[in-house]
């Protein structure tokens, strides 16, 4: 076996072990309290360690998933990128975004809410989505997945049912060369994390 061939087989079983494992079964659960019910859900859980027997107890939030649209054009400077930016109130910031939402339409899939929410975040419809990469936005705190995408032959539209309103109405829509936001992402100008997620997988695939 060449030294080539055996770099490529040690490269692949890394690969093959590399990855989360979904396992409830990790500790069992003794008794959940819900102090709060609203936007979000707040639950208190305390578990036992299987591994241990030690008890615990975690405050976190019920949240649901949600899906983040990378929206590209090719333009004069190549690739370009759709940035909306608008006030976020808990962090007291504009902030350059991707259009993202949450999945709160019941039975809505995945790339349902990708277009719905490019649409009445940027009044573009998307002729193409690809999954871009997906991850849970902090798992110590949260459940939320998030489900990114790229979209791309994007056409005008209008979502004649959504009206925005506080925040929303003030959105800013502009497009940017993908490299004016890859280094701004890397200088740390921008601090988004949908956006940051997407644009710096992006690069990693190109």
């Amino acid at each position: 076996m060449s030294k080539h061939t055996d770099e490529t087989a040690n490269l692949s079983a890394q690969r093959a072990v590399l990855h989360d494992i979904y396992d409830p079964e990790h500790v069992q659960l003794v008794e959940r309290r819900t102090p709060y019910e609203g936007f979000v859900t707040v639950r208190e859980d305390t578990v036992v360690l299987q591994s241990t027997g030690e008890e615990i107890a975690r405050t976190w939030v019920d949240r649901d998933d949600a899906v983040g649209v990378l929206p590209l054009r090719e333009g004069e400077q190549g690739t370009e990128v759709l940035l909306i930016r608008q006030y976020r109130v808990p962090v007291r910031r504009l902030m350059w975004e991707i259009p993202a939402g949450l999945l709160d339409i019941p039975g809505e899939d995945l790339e349902t809410a990708a277009r719905r929410e490019l649409l009445e975040e940027t009044d573009y419809e998307a002729g193409k989505l690809e999954k871009l990469v997906s991850y849970f936005s902090s798992t110590g705190f949260n459940n939320e997945h998030l489900t990114l995408y790229t979209a791309r032959d994007l056409r005008p539209g209008r979502a004649a049912y959504f009206v925005r309103t506080g925040e929303e109405a003030e959105i800013e829509k502009r497009w940017f060369s993908f490299e004016t936001v890859l280094a701004a992402a890397l200088a740390g100008n921008l601090e988004c994390p949908t956006l940051l997620m997407a644009v710096l997988a992006y690069a990693a695939r190109r």
